[in-house]
């Protein structure tokens, strides 16, 4: 869970210091979106959507901590080899 706070924390105040940079603000944002039609809002989600579906399909792929035990039951599943939970003393 920190990592994500984090990664919020950094990711997001790089985003907002940029638009700071560039004179983006509230006020002109809102004013933009007003003067959207409906079809580029609908484009804008439906690009984002996209957009979220390869980086979670991307992140699926690699194996990480987190996924390890799930990735080699897969690979054990796939070779067809038997296999059991086995207690682990320390």
């Amino acid at each position: 869970m920190r990592k994500y706070v984090d990664n919020f924390l950094i990711y997001g105040s790089a985003v907002v210091g940029l638009a700071t940079f560039f004179g983006i603000d509230a006020q002109s944002i809102l004013g933009g979106l007003s003067a959207m039609s409906s079809r580029t809002i609908v484009l804008l989600l439906c690009a984002l959507a996209f957009i979220t579906g390869l980086v979670l399909r991307w992140m699926e792929k690699n194996v990480t901590t987190r996924n390890v035990e799930r990735k080699i039951r897969a690979w054990l599943d796939n070779f067809a080899i038997l296999h059991s939970v086995v207690p682990w003393e320390p």
